[in-house]
């Protein structure tokens, strides 16, 4: 869960979603960053020939830029279907704006993410989310947010999505929500990460001697329902070997030679976290002085420009109450 902390810069105007375009090699589909603001995750995959699709559908404040973008960038396609990533305000919200502005457009999604749908206080949240990333934006007011009451399509773990003649195969990606679905296209060997596999901040700036010279990436992991289930989610996604990754709120692949060293940075961090916590745990260190240990890796300022102070705090209690729950729990198992 991620949220800007910029002014109306963080705007994403129709030109920056041109300027954003990925085509592969062989030209069979382009590739769109269409979110109307910069945090508020939203991918077009225009193919060659046949029916555009959308992953994710970005925040609800600016949705009406979304849609402007989707414009943009389509061309004389139809766009024929959203697929969702997870249950995130800032991947969901502006769902409700797009469905009603484009005809027939279906959602596809996982069970779990329809459920979420459901709950009034899931609800609730997402619309406290949305309020507070609209007025980080100097925004008063958004489009009401909406959700089908069922998904045209649920997608499990090796489901597949039709672009022209691209197959997308859905993955279960669960770590940073339970309900995460990341979409592998095996010809272009083509991955969009779910935000299981981390978020994509930057180099590792040079003053960071503490990190390894073999790590040259920071990577915000935001592992909200456990350890292992995020490093096997890791290993899976990484044992695909693909060519170009797309990472959760990057607008721009990374290609080749970069791939494998995300991964690489990517299971440090998740490591780094892990240990982190159990090391404090033994050294019976409070809860506030585990979390300061991991704060001293805020102090980078793209992470500050991607995740405000509040929100990086607020997750990072979430993913401690889960660490330090897993690691209870092993230890219990080994007694």
């Amino acid at each position: 869960m991620i949220c800007v902390s910029n002014n109306n810069s963080s705007i994403r105007n129709a030109q920056a979603a041109l300027n954003s375009a990925y085509t592969p090699g062989d030209g069979a589909c382009s590739i769109f960053e269409v979110g109307g603001s910069a945090a508020g995750e939203s991918r077009l995959i225009v193919p060659a020939q046949g029916d555009a699709f959308l992953i994710d559908a970005g925040f609800s404040w600016s949705s009406p830029q979304t849609l402007e973008n989707i414009k943009a960038c389509i061309g004389n396609h139809k766009l024929a279907w959203v697929v969702l990533s997870h249950s995130h305000y800032d991947h969901v919200d502006g769902l409700g704006y797009l469905m009603q502005h484009i005809p027939d457009l279906k959602v596809a999604c996982a069970a779990h993410t329809e459920k979420v749908f459901t709950r009034p206080g899931a609800l609730k949240t997402m619309g406290d989310l949305e309020e507070v990333a609209a007025h980080r934006d100097g925004v008063d007011s958004f489009p009401k947010i909406t959700f089908p009451e069922k998904a045209d399509r649920i997608l499990s773990d090796g489901d597949s999505i039709q672009a022209g003649n691209l197959r997308f195969d859905a993955l279960y990606t669960p770590g940073h929500t339970r309900d995460c679905l990341s979409f592998w296209c095996a010809r272009e060997r083509l991955l969009f990460a779910s935000e299981t596999t981390g978020v994509f901040i930057g180099r590792v700036p040079s003053i960071w001697t503490h990190v390894p010279s073999n790590v040259p990436y920071v990577v915000d992991m935001q592992m909200l329902t456990g350890y292992q289930t995020t490093l096997d989610v890791m290993k899976r996604c990484h044992g695909l070997h693909p060519h170009v990754l797309y990472t959760s709120h990057c607008p721009y692949p990374l290609v080749g030679d970069q791939v494998e060293d995300y991964f690489t940075s990517a299971q440090y961090w998740i490591h780094l976290w892990y240990t982190t916590v159990k090391n404090g745990m033994e050294k019976g260190l409070d809860d506030t002085q585990i979390l300061a240990e991991h704060k001293r890796f805020y102090d980078n300022p793209n992470m500050q420009a991607v995740q405000p102070e509040d929100a990086f705090d607020l997750n990072a209690g979430y993913m401690l109450r889960t660490l330090k729950r897993e690691i209870a729990e092993e230890e219990n198992t080994r007694r």
